[in-house]
């Protein structure tokens, strides 16, 4: 994910099955993400939270 194009953090929680991803949406966009999760062999299930 830290080679995706405007993606600023990625934290992933093994206990909860679960990974935070922060963006710049004027450089990637949801579906450039997504495809980056299952080139790592993932199911993407997602929440979109938007700051400011």
């Amino acid at each position: 994910m830290k080679k995706v194009l405007g993606v600023s953090q990625f934290n992933v929680n093994v206990k909860n099955q679960s990974a935070t991803v922060i963006f710049d949406p004027s450089k990637t966009d949801l579906n450039s993400l997504r495809e980056a999760i299952h080139r790592a062999g993932y199911t993407p299930k997602y929440e979109i939270v938007k700051d400011g």
